[in-house]
């Protein structure tokens, strides 16, 4: 199979760089995929948001639908 597009940046995960696999927003308004969330982010005693370091949680980020 070819693509003949490229698929829009903004559909691309800026950790793993693919496109989102269970997309999640952050308080702060950046989308990762879950699991490069919960790998980088949440695993940490005080989580922040991998693009601009703000403070994240569970409870406040939610899934992207």
């Amino acid at each position: 199979m070819k693509f003949v597009n490229k698929v829009d940046q903004r559909l691309n995960c800026p950790i793993c760089k693919k496109v989102f696999d269970e997309p999640w927003q952050t308080s702060c308004g950046h989308r990762f995929c879950w699991d490069c969330l919960e790998l980088n982010s949440f695993r940490l005693d005080d989580p922040r948001c991998p693009i601009d370091g703000e403070s994240i949680s569970r409870q406040q980020s939610f899934r992207d639908k």
